[in-house]
């Protein structure tokens, strides 16, 4: 009998630490949400122009990733786009902040916007997206 006692005192102990393992699991804490801006140097810009800006992130627990790309008409039948950006790797900072310059083609339809496209991903491979416009405008 006392056997069967111990047997069944390390099965319930045995059981009881492995449901205690279980309930010790949690997702890992996030410190924060990257915070993320695109900002254009101007509303418009012409076609044959740049398009200037910057772009700055920051996160708690650092970035790893951030990318500006520029979408465009090729011409005005809306059957092509180009695209032009910028990665940049920026290696666990916790802010980051850079300028970029995207030489618009001569071709990019007046009327037109240019999308503007803006990404964060930081050391938990948590992501944020934004998107801002441009509008193509002949020269003033």
């Amino acid at each position: 009998m006392t056997s069967v006692r111990l047997a069944l005192a390390a099965t319930l102990l045995g059981s009881a630490a492995g449901f205690a393992t279980l309930g010790c699991y949690r997702e890992r804490e996030r410190f924060d949400v990257p915070s993320l801006t695109v900002t254009p140097s101007d509303s418009v810009v012409a076609p044959g122009d740049t398009l200037r800006g910057t772009v700055h992130a920051t996160d708690g627990s650092g970035l790893s990733l951030v990318r500006v790309i520029a979408v465009s008409l090729l011409d005005a039948t809306g059957t092509r786009l180009d695209s032009i950006g910028q990665r940049f790797n920026v290696d666990d900072r916790r802010s980051f902040e850079s300028s970029f310059a995207f030489p618009m083609t001569k071709t990019v339809p007046i009327g037109s916007v240019v999308r503007l496209e803006a990404l964060a991903i930081d050391n938990q491979n948590f992501t944020v997206q934004i998107v801002d416009t441009v509008f193509v405008r002949a020269r003033r």
